[in-house]
């Protein structure tokens, strides 16, 4: 097992006075529960992650992300962004050690927690509460699974759209360094339509959701559809069986090379007892062959399944009657782009940072009736970034 690099109490150097003399003044290592949830991903990550540069790569952000909290030293209490980070790592770890959960889902969570570390503190703790979410969300089981689908959609149609704005109206590294708290201010807006968790991030930007919410609103409701929630789980299905049984079962394999039962239990490990192996599967007229179903035909079971325990409905302007067709990004983006609200012009953002200066100096709000420092966050994204001491 690896080790994190100054992770830990430094030893004290013996004293070379009097025995009364105190010792010289070490800098502590991070806190120690902290440094107990690090030392548990770093034994994680080195058992199950095959050798190459995203596991270099997941080990090193962790080994920096402890540095960073040790220079800060164990002796001062976290501020609650670190509270609220390191509590959402003792989760995290408490999952990676649930055996009810599958190990890709495991790994796939860790590897994606560790590109987060990096960026300024809000970020950090965003991707870590998200990483824990939706990993303490892969639980067996159709309706968590597709909870957690919908989640991951969610994800990605709100991050294509962030994206698509910043590369209008921002330059490269700004849209960049923002996109993350741009999610997080579409997320806050949507959230009680999505049941989604609220969380405060001050680098989110009132105008980027006065320009994107509305858009965001109409898009999940073109992309996020039973019909897509529902083709996300049949790729999930299909790929378990053709890890378990070959790449040839979409053609045909001798129906004596099926291994049913080991196949069923790993169906159950991720789906529980909801999703049937022979529904998945169809054979030839004697039964000696057998093949995956056509996508089609698993998608519409799986979508008698998600009506049957109500989970159609639960999507927001859906009926759960007929689902929609769903739409990729693009073709959603044109049905959508008419309800942009108005970007800030160059004069506003320029006034929003002289009032965010002025508020930071203790000078008179002499541009408070036009200008809200909520609306520019490009000011206090970089004073936040330039605190951060980097290795």
């Amino acid at each position: 097992m690896s080790s994190l690099p100054h992770i830990g109490h430094t030893p004290l150097p013996k004293a070379r006075g009097p025995v009364n003399n105190p010792p010289p003044t070490v800098a502590p290592g991070p806190h120690p529960t902290l440094q107990t949830h690090l030392a548990a991903m770093v034994d994680y990550a080195d058992r199950h992650l095959p050798m190459g540069k995203a596991r270099s790569d997941c080990l090193e952000a962790l080994r920096r992300y402890g540095q960073r909290h040790a220079r800060r030293g164990g002796e001062h209490p976290p501020s609650p962004i670190e509270a609220t980070a390191q509590n959402a790592l003792g989760e995290f770890v408490e999952a990676l050690g649930n055996p009810d959960l599958g190990q890709h889902h495991k790994t796939s969570a860790l590897l994606n927690l560790a590109q987060g570390l990096g960026v300024c503190k809000e970020g950090e703790c965003l991707n870590i509460l998200e990483s824990t979410r939706m990993l303490k969300g892969s639980a067996a089981g159709l309706k968590m699974r597709w909870q957690q689908a919908v989640h991951q959609l969610l994800e990605q149609q709100l991050l294509a759209l962030v994206r698509h704005e910043g590369s209008i109206h921002r330059s490269a590294s700004l849209a960049k360094q923002l996109e993350i708290h741009d999610v997080q201010t579409l997320k806050n807006h949507l959230a009680a339509e999505w049941g989604l968790p609220v969380h405060q991030d001050r680098h989110a930007s009132a105008a980027f959701c006065q320009q994107a919410g509305n858009m965001a609103r109409a898009l999940l409701q073109r992309t996020v559809t039973p019909q897509a929630v529902a083709r996300c789980l049949s790729e999930q299905l299909v790929a378990i069986l053709t890890t378990a049984l070959g790449s040839e079962l979409h053609t045909g394999i001798p129906s004596s090379a099926l291994k049913g039962d080991t196949v069923q239990r790993l169906l159950q490990t991720e789906f529980g007892d909801d999703v049937d192996l022979h529904a998945l599967l169809e054979f030839n007229d004697d039964y000696s062959t057998v093949r995956l179903k056509p996508d089609a035909q698993i998608e519409a079971h799986l979508l008698e399944l998600g009506k049957q325990q109500e989970l159609l409905a639960s999507l927001p302007g859906q009926d759960g009657t007929q689902p929609p067709v769903a739409l990729t990004f693009d073709e959603a983006l044109q049905h959508v782009e008419h309800l942009r609200g108005e970007w800030p012009t160059a004069a506003q953002r320029y006034s929003a940072a002289l009032y965010s200066l002025g508020k930071h100096w203790g000078l008179p709000p002499l541009v408070a009736a036009t200008a809200d420092p909520a609306d520019d966050p490009m000011k206090r994204h970089h004073r936040d970034r330039a605190r951060l001491t980097w290795t």
